[in-house]
Formats: structure tokens, C-alpha cells, sequence
């Protein structure tokens, strides 16, 4: 026996799960899954059944599954049918919100009484299980599992510029914890294989996270201080956003309520690169301004009664005002090295500025300049 089995009738497709699929790894379930859809859309059939015989909880990746071939069918005219006579598995059903569009029935002489069809002989029938085995899915397969991957995979990863950003989908509040973490793994190999360091997680389209989901942002999280990345969240939902709390992320994480907030913070929209510049402008002037004014110290100290000494002393005056003010900029703006240069620029400036103080020196507020006589070098 198959850990997935499919029949396709006259007029309708019929899936099988059985207790061997929890046997099947996530490629093997992944593989079986792409030949349901692809099979499922040669047929050209809008009903489906599906039965799981004797199971009282979904095996990992099931639900994934009905949602691809939910997907594929007719919009206008799909009916799935789920068979099964398990009250706990009926109540699962319920508890992911799916049977507002699917239909479960006990038994499947009453699933084809609903939809009006007999049971005809089977037309075709095949062990998915051996194509998963053998990883060799064919060219169609792969054009249709490519033409599902957009909409019914759990995640999608986008490459940008000067960030990655991964945006999960509804499908993946509602995985197994080991298919969370293999959904997880994934996206992390993706980030990691990307150029961009900075990383951006979307969560606008869950409503639920459990812990679980919790531990794989905290991977993602991790993957990204190893590269020395920012990371940012948009997570518009309340309910998600108190479970974050309550785990004490929101403190550690930049969490906004849409993308573009997510980009400003990540350093990488266009507000962002221009306050960027900004920022880079006042380390840029406050920095070797405040060292020429150090410099310009040198002729005072040696030639004081003389016009070199003075114009000396001025240009530096000058030079440690400009200093001392993008310093003090910088160091409210600035974060990490840049902010330690515009430390060092803001404490050279007040020396330099502390030099009027002194009497001995050429410009003094204590020294009475009527009384002072100008020597030529």
C-alpha cells in the first residue's frame, strides 16, 4: 500500500492518505503532491474525493495538499468531497476554516449520491508513493508544479536589491510543527543563497502563529545576525502581534504594520537612503573638520603674538564650530562606529573651542585687546 494513491473516474478524481504517509519524507510528500495537481489538471475533472481510512488526525502535509488541489480545480465549479467517519478528524476540518468551501460526508456511496454521479470503474490508478521515490518528476510536473508555487506554496522568497523578503501565506499557520520547520529550513537556504543580507519576514496574510512559528522566525532571525543583517517583521494582525510580545520579540525585532515602515527600518527605502546620506554627510563634515582644527592649533601655539598665530586660531575656531555642530547631529543620529567618530569630532571641537579661555592665547575673552600689540613674522 501507497502512502497516496489516486484514481481518476469518468467524472470525478479520487484521492487516498493512508498511515504510510507518515512514513514519506517532506521531498517524497512534496514530489507526490506536484503529480496530484499536474494529474488533477490533465483530467479536466471538477470533483475530487478524498478519503483517509481509519486515521484520526492529518499526517503531516495533507492539508497542504488539499490546498493545492483545491486551487487547481474550476473555481466556478470544484466540489471536494472529504470521506471519513472520524469525529476528531471531522473537527479538525472544521478548526482550519476549509469546510466553509469543502464538504465532509461519512461514507463514498453519499458523497457520490451528493454529487450526483455512480461509481464507475477506475480509468486509471496510481502509487504515488513510487514517484517520489524515484524523484524524477517529469516535465510536466514541473511546469505545473511551478505554475502552483506562486500561489498555494506556504512561503514565497523575493530577492531584492538590497534586501530578501520572505512572505508567508495562509497555508503556513495551518502546517504540522515538522512541516513548519522544514517550510523554515527552506526559506533559510534561500536567504542564505541571496545576496542582500537585510531581511524582511511578511506577515500579513497569517492570522494565527503558534510556537512553532515563533521558533522558525527566531531561526530566521538568527540566519540574519549571522550575516550581519537587519531584520524587520510586518505583522499588521493583533493576535499575532501579542503572541510576539508575550514571547518578548518585539523588544529584540523591528516590527511595523506594512512594508514600506519594514523597509525604512531595514535602511532600504527611498526615505531611508536619503536620511542615509544625510547622516553620512555629517560624519563626512564633522570628522576632518574637527581633526584641521587640531591642526590649525600648531601655528597658534608656536608663533601667539604674531598674524599667523591669530588667523591660525580663527581658522580654528571656525573649523571646530562646524565641527561641534554635525558632531552633535551625528551623535543623536548616528548609530555604531559613525556615532563613536562623531564623539570624538564633538570632544576634539570643545577642546579646540576651550582654547578662548586661555589668556596667554592670540583670541581670548580675558585678554584686553586694546593693550595688544600685533608683531610681524
Amino acid at each position: 500500500m501507497s502512502g497516496i494513491t489516486f484514481e481518476r473516474h469518468e467524472n470525478y478524481c479520487a484521492i487516498q492518505f493512508t498511515h504510510e504517509l507518515r512514513s514519506m519524507t517532506w521531498d517524497q510528500t512534496e514530489a507526490a503532491t506536484n503529480r496530484i495537481v499536474q494529474m488533477i489538471s490533465e483530467s479536466h475533472l471538477r470533483n475530487v474525493l478524498v478519503t483517509a481510512p481509519g486515521m484520526e488526525a492529518l499526517p503531516d502535509g495533507v492539508l497542504g495538499v488539499l490546498l493545492k488541489v483545491w486551487k487547481t480545480l474550476d473555481p466556478k465549479s470544484r466540489k471536494l468531497i472529504f470521506v471519513t467517519e472520524s469525529a476528531s478528524l471531522t473537527a479538525e476540518l472544521e478548526g482550519s476554516g476549509l469546510l466553509q468551501q469543502w464538504k465532509v460526508l461519512k461514507n463514498r456511496e453519499s458523497a457520490l449520491k451528493f454529487l450526483q454521479l455512480d461509481d464507475t470503474r477506475e480509468i486509471d490508478v496510481m502509487q504515488l508513493r513510487n514517484d517520489a521515490l524515484n524523484n524524477e518528476p517529469s516535465a510536466g510536473s514541473a511546469t505545473a508544479a511551478s505554475a502552483q508555487k506562486v500561489t498555494t506554496e506556504p512561503f514565497t522568497f523575493e530577492n531584492q536589491k538590497r534586501y530578501c523578503l520572505i512572505r508567508f501565506h495562509t497555508l503556513a499557520d495551518k502546517l504540522s510543527w515538522s512541516d513548519q520547520e522544514a517550510m523554515m529550513t527552506a526559506a533559510i537556504s534561500q536567504y542564505e543563497l541571496a545576496n542582500a543580507q537585510n531581511l524582511m519576514i511578511d506577515l500579513s496574510e497569517i492570522r494565527y502563529i503558534n510556537s512553532g512559528g515563533v521558533a522558525g522566525m527566531i531561526r530566521l532571525w538568527k540566519s540574519s545576525q549571522k550575516r550581519d543583517g537587519h531584520f524587520s517583521v510586518v505583522c499588521p494582525s493583533a493576535d499575532v502581534l501579542n503572541v510576539l510580545k508575550a514571547s518578548g520579540l518585539t523588544k529584540v525585532w523591528s516590527i511595523t504594520e506594512d512594508r514600506e515602515d519594514s523597509a525604512y527600518d531595514l535602511g532600504v527605502s527611498h526615505s531611508a537612503l536619503a536620511e542615509k546620506r544625510e547622516r553620512t554627510l555629517l560624519v563626512v563634515v564633522s570628522f576632518p573638520c574637527a581633526l584641521l582644527a587640531a591642526a590649525f592649533l600648531i601655528p597658534m601655539f608656536l608663533k601667539r603674538e604674531s598674524v599667523l598665530g591669530v588667523n591660525s586660531q580663527l581658522a580654528a575656531l571656525l573649523l571646530s564650530s562646524a565641527a561641534g555642530s554635525t558632531g552633535l547631529l551625528g551623535i543623536l543620529r548616528e548609530e555604531g562606529f559613525r556615532r563613536k567618530l562623531c564623539i570624538v569630532s564633538t570632544v576634539v571641537a570643545l577642546l579646540v573651542l576651550s582654547t578662548v579661555w586661555f589668556k596667554e592665547n592670540p583670541i581670548s575673552f580675558r585678554k584686553k585687546y586694546p593693550e595688544y600689540n600685533f608683531q610681524r613674522d
